[in-house]
């Protein structure tokens, strides 16, 4: 397989759902990046569609199926507004991003693939999305919290851009004076539950979930205590009945909080890479863009214990995503050695016996999606399902839940 010229290349695969059942029922090991082992295949598989499917791929399209059987580098984006929400992942068949890549985008049910690109087209893809260049040139600033206090921050600004939003919604202006302390909580809890990045709680656990201590809901009140003793948060007055404490930020935060009220992009990006000998390597970045300017965060110091929140204008906050994004110069001919070549993945596929049917999926009533058996909310669309028989499993972490239960006993995400 040769890489030619990738511009007119471009084009897009569809999988549908029957074609992924069909590929996870293959036998095949996929690698511990492949989106194949956070598949929940359900359905009748559909081998006759998987073949044409992988039968058409020719040229740079070849690099397809190791790429999504088994990747060795996979960036994952995700962004959203009050208004609109992308997630992708871009999947390369070798660590160092030199072969083509391909995006991965899940959709009802199935799974749309587009490409080739190289690392540097997902780079700038990614600033098509946040369009730094359309924001002001802000001086450079950073600021250094602890795990516990980087979290809570983050439910606060979600708590403060909610509560700004429904300001404007009633045509009332000026800065928010606080929020209380239960509408931090109201904020994380939220965030947890609900699938969509336009929450900097959603995105942080979807990037970092297992960095997150179970039941930090909990902790919030006296965590935003500490902060204010410490001078990072403010007593403010104004408090609404059932809100407790009302606080504003202190001013080392105040220019981030002030920035919110305008349009504001949340998101995502996650590198990971599988080394030799199998293990896999990871570095994530959070952040908001602002027309005053982006804030990021490196979501490692949830584990090393220190995370730097930094401001950045339009050239240094590209700087940062570029050395999250590293290309390295592709060759006029890649090539690799990999047992997941097209023609030895459709001899696995039609190798394989044919499965019993399954049990009809639950689907979505708002947008057809599948679903668990009695789950509480769409993971596409995001509204919540009919009661009429919801898991008594958690959404999150899967852990069994006890009948009636508001909160999970193992991550504390609400049920």
């Amino acid at each position: 397989m040769a890489t030619g010229d990738l511009e007119e290349r471009k084009r897009a695969v569809r999988l549908t759902g029957g074609a992924l059942r069909a590929l996870a029922d293959a036998g095949l090991r996929f690698g511990p990046l492949s989106p194949m082992t956070l598949l929940v295949a359900g359905g009748v598989a559909d081998t006759d569609g998987l073949t044409a499917e992988l039968g058409r791929l020719e040229g740079e399209w070849e690099w397809l199926v190791p790429a999504l059987c088994d990747p060795r580098c996979s960036v994952i984006m995700l962004a959203g507004s009050e208004d609109a929400a992308f997630y992708g992942s871009y999947l390369f068949p070798d660590a160092g991003a030199a072969g083509p890549g391909f995006m991965c985008v899940p959709d009802a049910g199935g799974m749309r693939l587009e490409g080739p690109y190289s690392m540097g087209e997902a780079r700038f893809a990614l600033y098509g999305i946040l369009a730094p260049d359309g924001m002001s040139e802000a001086e450079s600033a950073r600021i250094t919290l602890t795990p516990e206090r980087f979290l809570a921050t983050i439910a606060m600004l979600d708590a403060w851009r909610t509560s700004w939003m429904a300001a404007r919604a009633l045509r009332r202006g000026g800065v928010p004076p606080g929020v209380g302390v239960r509408d931090v909580i109201e904020a994380w809890e939220t965030g947890a539950a609900l699938p969509h990045p336009g929450w900097l709680v959603y995105v942080a656990g979807a990037l970092a979930g297992s960095s997150i201590p179970p039941g930090f809901g909990k902790k919030i009140p006296a965590v935003l205590d500490g902060m204010k003793k410490e001078g990072l948060l403010e007593a403010a007055g104004g408090a609404a009945a059932g809100t407790g404490e009302f606080l504003a930020p202190g001013p080392l935060l105040t220019a981030m909080f002030l920035a919110t009220g305008g349009p504001v992009t949340c998101f995502g990006l996650s590198v990971q890479k599988l080394g030799g000998g199998g293990e896999v390597s990871a570095a994530g970045l959070l952040g908001m863009r602002t027309g005053a300017g982006m804030f990021m965060a490196d979501l490692h110091g949830l584990q090393s214990g220190e995370v730097d929140l930094v401001m950045a204008g339009p050239y240094a906050s590209m700087e940062l995503l570029a050395m999250a994004m590293p290309e390295e110069e592709p060759p006029e001919t890649f090539s690799m050695d990999t047992p997941f070549t097209r023609d030895a993945v459709l001899a696995k596929v039609r190798e394989a016996p044919a499965a019993a049917p399954s049990v009809a999926a639950e689907c979505c009533p708002f947008c057809g999606e599948e679903v668990k058996d009695r789950a509480k909310f769409c993971q596409q669309c995001g509204r919540e399902l009919p009661e009429e028989g919801r898991a008594a499993f958690c959404y999150k972490c899967g852990a069994e839940l006890k009948e009636g239960a508001q909160f999970c006993r193992k991550c504390g995400a609400r049920t």
